[in-house]
């Protein structure tokens, strides 16, 4: 006898149809609504080109083994559309392009423009930003992954259990004078001088590390936040508080920490108006930080004040967190 394969094609014809209209709902996202309203901000979070693109070629292998050539042909021009759409996004906040580094540093306000010409009479900085997962991936192990950056400025999100990580930390990287208690899970450490630091909630259920701070002789404000990871959080109120903040502080401020938004949200724009992204102005390889090991949204960023200028920024795969690390460059203006 022969075996009855019609349950088979019918599986396969009704989990196509499930993965076009889950296709069709991600692009309309993607492509047109965004996140400006709360009912679609999960879903154009979860429709990264990377996971569009993925889906539309496995659409396209079902559809070719029907032998529906056309709807396969269409298929796969999506996957390649969305995989252009994944390439040029990391690429346009890259920075490796030498013609849109200069671009970019043309467009740069005349503080950074002043800032740049200083040259070696400006402070330059490194910072580094990751969320540790609680310190899963094991404290001393982890510490060291810090001190091998050699950061001036260090903030960990995530990193509870302050008196272990402050331990292996002030062991492990003498060069951080001091760091702050672990309130919220949030720790600052920097090489210099700690004037102030105050812990609070914002918008709810945001949490932030405000910390005022001496680098040799310049006062820099460090602003280290961790918003909701919940995926049905609206994350409009909280960044236009933190906009708020920020645009209350006066001198060169560093915003870091785990966004639980990709940079390319709407919501950002407020931010903008006060700071930079580093990784849109001077990164290079890949933005995307979480989930490890393979990385499709660029949660954990760092954004400063036109007083910096962003010279470098990458991020640094691990295997301790399930968020990678983030480094950035930067020199500050007298």
């Amino acid at each position: 006898m022969r075996p009855d394969r019609r349950g088979g094609f019918r599986g396969a014809r009704w989990f196509s149809r499930a993965l076009t209209a889950g296709l069709v709902a991600g692009l309309l996202a993607r492509w047109g609504l965004r996140d400006h309203v709360a009912v679609m901000a999960m879903l154009y979070y979860m429709a990264r080109p990377e996971v569009l693109a993925a889906g539309a070629l496995v659409l396209a292998l079902l559809l070719a083994r029907r032998r529906m050539p056309r709807a396969a042909l269409i298929a796969g021009g999506v996957s390649a559309a969305c995989a252009a759409d994944a390439f040029w996004s990391d690429f346009r906040r890259s920075g490796a392009s030498g013609a849109l580094q200069r671009d970019l540093r043309g467009a740069a306000s005349a503080t950074q423009a002043a800032a740049l010409e200083l040259g070696s009479g400006s402070a330059a900085i490194r910072i580094a930003l990751w969320n540790v997962s609680s310190g899963w991936g094991g404290w001393p192990a982890m510490a060291q992954t810090v001190a091998d950056e050699r950061p001036d400025v260090v903030g960990l999100v995530e990193a509870w259990r302050s008196g272990v990580d402050r331990t292996c930390l002030l062991r492990t990287s003498p060069h951080l004078v001091e760091i702050t208690d672990d309130t919220y899970g949030l720790v600052v450490g920097v090489r210099g001088r700690i004037e102030s630091c105050e812990s609070r909630v914002f918008e709810r259920r945001g949490r932030l590390k405000l910390v005022r701070a001496a680098l040799g002789e310049r006062p820099v404000t460090i602003l280290l936040v961790d918003i909701p990871g919940d995926p049905l959080v609206f994350r409009k109120p909280y960044l236009a508080d933190l906009a708020a903040i920020v645009a209350a502080i006066d001198g060169p401020v560093i915003l870091l920490g785990d966004f639980n938004t990709p940079p390319d949200s709407v919501h950002f724009a407020p931010l903008r108006r006060e700071l930079g992204s580093a990784f849109e102005q001077a990164g290079r390889g890949y933005a995307c930080t979480w989930p490890s090991p393979l990385p499709v949204l660029a949660l954990d960023q760092i954004w400063l004040s036109p007083d910096f200028v962003p010279l470098a920024c990458e991020t640094r795969a691990t295997l301790r967190s399930d968020h990678w690390l983030v480094r950035t460059d930067a020199q500050l203006g007298r």
